[in-house]
């Protein structure tokens, strides 16, 4: 399983990873696919017309969607911070298979993964993201997204930090910032490259040495 960064609680406040609301009994109702959509869709807009305000209510997003408050909160969500976990595991959902389906594969050079199978799973997403990224509406996105890739990467990446001369997870720290910068640079265009180009694009600068981007006279 993949660790949280944050808890959500019915009022509104917010948990580190790991500890939870005892006291929570958030209703499991099975919600239509649509009025999900227009739920998460309703927030999306609100935060990009938006982009410095960090919290809207359940009835900015209600009015946004079109439904009543009470409907959200009744048969979808208990509070905003929910919408926003559901925005995160949507996001990430599709890659819980890949780490499983990675773990059978040999031989592969897991960069080379995660630009055949990851870039396009983060691309289908792309407006989503973008949002997180260029909203104050979920500002612990990137730490969440960076806890992510460093499980995956102290899994999957063999890291000669010894040669560097720097601590083992030192050297994971940096890959795992310079792949999410990649990511956070392409992902936040108007219109992002395709994720074909992209991944190539994505396996030439990791493979290019830093050295190499810079030319002297």
């Amino acid at each position: 399983m993949i660790d949280r960064s944050l808890t959500f609680l019915p009022d509104d406040s917010i948990l580190p990873a790991g500890q939870t609301n005892k006291n929570s009994k958030r209703k499991k109702v099975l919600m239509p696919q649509d009025t999900r959509d227009k739920i998460v869709n309703a927030l999306i807009e609100l935060a990009e017309q938006n982009p410095e305000k960090s919290y809207f209510t359940f009835s900015e997003i209600a009015k946004q969607a079109g439904l009543s408050r009470q409907a959200i909160y009744k048969k979808h969500f208990s509070n905003v911070e929910e919408i926003i976990e559901y925005i995160r595991e949507t996001i990430m959902s599709p890659f819980l298979p890949l780490y499983e389906s990675y773990k059978g594969e040999e031989k592969t050079n897991p960069i080379v993964f995660f630009s055949q199978h990851m870039i396009p799973a983060i691309y289908r997403h792309r407006q989503w993201m973008k949002v997180l990224y260029t909203t104050a509406i979920d500002p612990f996105w990137r730490d969440y997204l960076t806890g992510f890739f460093t499980q995956w990467a102290e899994q999957n990446l063999d890291i000669d930090a010894q040669k560097l001369g720097i601590p083992q997870e030192m050297g994971t720290e940096i890959i795992v910032k310079w792949i999410n910068s990649l990511i956070e640079i392409w992902i936040v265009k108007d219109e992002p490259l395709p994720a074909e180009e992209f991944a190539q694009l994505f396996l030439k600068v990791t493979s290019t040495p830093i050295e190499n981007f810079v030319v002297s006279d």
